[in-house]
């Protein structure tokens, strides 16, 4: 159950990024492109807040450097949850 949140996450995440970098090749109408950009930002700035905040336990439970910011970047939770869980 636990591995299927996971995934479920890290896919809702990945669509939220696709659909923040096609807004900027091709714009959706205005109140969409306005919600698109605002979730994408707001996604930004959390997931920067959680690596700043998680960094030296993250490095703790096995990520490591770059990649392990990529990954909170990108995934947030879903990327050092599963480190926490092992």
């Amino acid at each position: 159950m636990f591995k299927l949140f996971i995934r479920a996450t890290r896919l809702s995440v990945l669509v939220v990024w696709a659909f923040f970098a096609i807004s900027f090749i091709q714009p959706f109408s205005a109140q969409w492109q306005e919600l698109i950009f605002w979730s994408g930002i707001i996604l930004l700035v959390a997931h920067f807040l959680e690596y700043i905040a998680l960094c030296v336990r993250i490095e703790k439970f096995g990520g490591r450097g770059w990649s392990a910011f990529i990954g909170t970047m990108v995934f947030g939770y879903g990327y050092w949850l599963p480190l926490f869980k092992k």
